[in-house]
């Protein structure tokens, strides 16, 4: 035990000096990494409200030239509804005139009364269900 107190004795001083070099160095990187984060986010801050200003003066821009551009906007919101209008079925959606496969369409009997489904039949037979 005096052996192990004596080397403590004898090295505590630089130990001591150590730690308080590295605990030095370490405040100092601490201090640049914040220092650097918070001019990121400041330039980021700028940066938004330059973007932010850009977005105010283009409203306030297309409001203070409305009138100018009013013809440009017709034309663009006749553009639209032409689109738009091509983009739609070109059926009235008539279902006489929709294309069916053969076996699902209703077809007429010969008496020109419509037939009668296998499904009516068998509810007709058979009553309604309990």
């Amino acid at each position: 035990r005096e052996k192990v107190a004596h080397e403590v004795k004898a090295n505590e001083e630089s130990m001591i000096k150590k730690q308080k070099e590295i605990y030095d160095n370490w405040k100092l990187v601490r201090d640049q990494q914040l220092q650097k984060y918070y001019e990121e986010l400041q330039r980021n801050a700028r940066i938004e409200a330059i973007e932010q200003t850009k977005k105010d003066l283009e409203q306030t821009e297309e409001s203070l030239f409305f009138f100018d551009n009013f013809n440009k906007f017709e034309t663009e919101k006749e553009v639209k509804k032409r689109e738009w209008r091509k983009s739609l079925p070109r059926t009235n959606w008539n279902m006489k005139n929709f294309p069916m496969n053969k076996y699902y369409k209703k077809t007429n009997a010969p008496d020109g009364e419509r037939k009668i489904a296998r499904w009516e039949k068998r509810e007709q037979k058979m009553g309604p269900p309990k």
